[in-house]
C-alpha cells in the first residue's frame, strides 16, 4: 500500500496512483517537478482523492482536491503542509506525531518514521468513492 507523506517542500499534493483519481483533468502541458537528486518528473493532470481516516475509533472520509497526478513519482504520495494551511487546516508537529485539525476536530494523524511523517489512513478507491458519493447524494442531496 502506498503511504501519504506530509511534506513541506512540494507545491501541491501528489500521487502516482491512477485508480485513486476522482474527477481527473489532464493538463494541456505537463508541469515539470524538480527532485532533490536533480531529476525531473512531470505532473500530467489534476484530480481529487478521498482518504478515510480512523481517528479515535471513528472513520471519516476527507476529500483532497487539486492533487497532482505524477505517474513517475514512485511508491509514495505527498501531502503538502502549505496546501493544508491554505485550506484553513491547522498542522501541528510534536516530537514523534503530527496532527492536522479542521475546526476542533483532528482529521489526520501522522507518525514519524524514518525521518518522514507518515499518515495513518486508508485511501478510498475510485469505485468505492463513487458509490459513497452516490449514497451520500441520495441521503443528503449534495455532492461530497
Amino acid at each position: 500500500m502506498k503511504e501519504w507523506i506530509i511534506n513541506s517542500g512540494t507545491m501541491s499534493p501528489m500521487t502516482a496512483k491512477k485508480d485513486w483519481m476522482i474527477n481527473y483533468t489532464p493538463f494541456q502541458m505537463a508541469i515539470p517537478i524538480g527532485l532533490e537528486d536533480n531529476r525531473t518528473i512531470k505532473a500530467v493532470g489534476l484530480e481529487s482523492v478521498r482518504i478515510m481516516m480512523d481517528i479515535d475509533g471513528k472513520s471519516s472520509v476527507y476529500k483532497f482536491q487539486d492533487v497532482y497526478y505524477v505517474p513517475d513519482m514512485g511508491t509514495n504520495n505527498l501531502l503538502l503542509v502549505m496546501y493544508m494551511v491554505n485550506k484553513r487546516y491547522f498542522v501541528g508537529f510534536g516530537v514523534n506525531r503530527c496532527k492536522i485539525i479542521k475546526g476542533n476536530m483532528v482529521i489526520v494523524r501522522a507518525e514519524k518514521s524514518r525521518n518522514l511523517w507518515i499518515l495513518q489512513r486508508r485511501t478510498v478507491s475510485q469505485d468505492i468513492s463513487q458509490r459513497m458519493s452516490q449514497k451520500l447524494h441520495s441521503i443528503c442531496g449534495t455532492n461530497v
